[in-house]
């Protein structure tokens, strides 16, 4: 059985903008790539491709808060490697894709900022309760390491940029 069609519409945008960023997707390729018919996009997001894109930003950053299991950065880092190398390096990070797109798409630029803040918060409670200090800082330069990371692993074709973040990372997450 397919999908639910608003289901198929997110993971359709989701996709596009792990290879293509915000400005590189279009309608025409969501209609494409899901399947669906025109009028399903405006039904479903009546305000058209901006609040589809804050909408998959969401959601891919949900699916990465499950993937982290509440701030494991291990897990987070071995799922990265895993769909790098599944991918051949030619995806990136959704919400960085989102984060990009500029004063046009406010709301897609709000979803990942708030995406990113998600993460943060989770990282830094799990850090917290490791008793790690400063663990609000430590999470949100955890954050920026990872998306750097991600970056130039695609770039470099290579997942060295992530172990070079866990190896250092593993350095300061120590506890008091």
């Amino acid at each position: 059985m397919a999908a639910p069609v608003r289901q198929r519409l997110l993971t359709s945008t989701i996709d596009l903008l792990r290879r293509h960023g915000v400005h590189g997707t279009g309608i025409a390729d969501v209609l494409r790539e899901s399947g669906v018919a025109r009028q399903s996009i405006y039904h479903h997001f009546p305000d058209g491709k901006d609040e589809l894109v804050a909408a998959a930003t969401q959601a891919a950053g949900e699916h990465v808060r499950r993937v982290a299991q509440g701030g494991h950065v291990d897990a987070l880092l071995a799922w990265w490697e895993r769909t790098l190398i599944e991918h051949d390096y030619d995806i990136g990070c959704p919400v960085a894709a989102a984060a990009l797109a500029g004063p046009d798409c406010p709301a897609s630029t709000r979803a990942a900022r708030e995406v990113f803040a998600t993460w943060r918060e989770d990282l830094a409670s799990a850090l917290r309760l490791d008793g790690v200090a400063d663990p609000e800082l430590l999470a949100g330069v955890l954050v920026s390491a990872f998306e750097g990371a991600i970056m130039q692993a695609r770039v470099e074709r290579s997942v060295t940029p992530l172990r070079d973040v866990a190896i250092v990372m593993g350095r300061l997450i120590v506890p008091e």
